[in-house]
């Protein structure tokens, strides 16, 4: 594995001042060379081990919209690294990456660093990025002789209501699209675990009721926030899908299912901003063996029925 040699005495953090936002210093991931497990680290306290910041393959996203593949070393005169936790996952990528972009606009840079994740080039799209993207992976090394971080808006599940209004508008259609009743399940095909348990088969009841069965990771992004754009009602397991209400319209609904030993109240603080109904159901796990995180959620399929009957009365 190759590192990223930064000099500490040309970094810079940004902590931007916006309105509802939050100074609190970023957490990096550090990797040991030495092969330990990787630790997570306060930059506050661990600002010398920003000189090692682990990138793998880079691919560059140029003016004309090609991705080229990295050499073994690239230098830059100028960088911003945009990088949070959890950075691979959908929702983390979304609320906690994408609106660092704000803090760039007054920035002259020659390349905008941004760690990995399969919907990141797409995400970006949608806003306008005057420089080169470099999307980190495995094998190359990059060097840069001024390095700007940009401080997280907020704990991961604690978004400003600015995050919100930022990420609605530069991502959504500049058309109005006329909400139009749809109802949205999110049925998690694309993963193995946090599945729904319900004993009888669910699914027929939900398409009586109008709900499109969806896998948020098979769509485009384009096609998630118009879908989501147009819903009345959003359901299923809790899961990174439900970043998307971000683009719901004001008063619609969203009902999740957790496992007891584990929730997450993040997306009621997006409903929240939206004037969105929450609600939700908690299950029994389903099995003893799985990470907390992971767990399948067990609920009979009378409760999920009178669960959403309720909330959609």
């Amino acid at each position: 594995m190759e590192y990223v040699d930064w000099n500490s005495d040309d970094c810079e953090i940004i902590i931007p001042e916006f309105e509802e936002s939050f100074s609190i210093l970023p957490t990096y991931r550090s990797f040991p060379e030495d092969g330990e497990s990787p630790a997570f680290f306060n930059m506050s306290h661990r600002f010398d081990a920003l000189k090692r910041v682990a990138v793998s393959k880079v691919s560059v996203h140029g003016e004309n919209g090609n991705i080229v593949s990295g050499a073994a070393h690239i230098h830059y005169d100028s960088a911003v690294l945009l990088t949070s936790g959890w950075w691979f996952n959908y929702s983390h990528f979304m609320l906690d990456i994408l609106p660092m972009l704000r803090a760039t606009d007054d920035l002259q840079f020659d390349v905008l660093l941004v760690s990995p994740n399969r919907a990141a080039l797409e995400l970006l799209e949608f806003f306008d990025v005057d420089a080169e993207v470099v999307i980190l992976s495995e094998d190359v090394s990059i060097g840069v002789n001024k390095l700007w971080l940009v401080s997280p808006n907020g704990p991961p599940s604690l978004k400003p209501g600015w995050v919100v209004r930022y990420l609605r508008q530069n991502m959504l259609p500049k058309s109005d699209i006329p909400p139009k009743g749809k109802r949205l399940w999110i049925n998690r095909n694309d993963t193995s675990h946090r599945q729904l348990k319900c004993g009888d088969n669910i699914e027929p009841w939900l398409k009586e009721r109008g709900f499109e069965l969806i896998t948020a990771s098979e769509l485009s992004v384009a096609n998630q926030v118009a879908l989501f754009s147009q819903a009345e009602y959003v359901s299923g397991v809790h899961g990174a899908g439900f970043t998307n209400t971000v683009f719901c319209p004001r008063g619609a609904g969203l009902f999740e299912f957790f496992d007891p030993f584990w929730m997450n109240g993040c997306f009621r603080i997006l409903c929240g901003h939206r004037e969105m109904r929450w609600d939700y159901e908690i299950g029994d796990p389903y099995s003893s063996d799985d990470h907390v995180y992971c767990r399948d959620v067990s609920v009979t399929k009378n409760i999920v029925i009178n669960k959403l009957e309720q909330f959609m009365s």
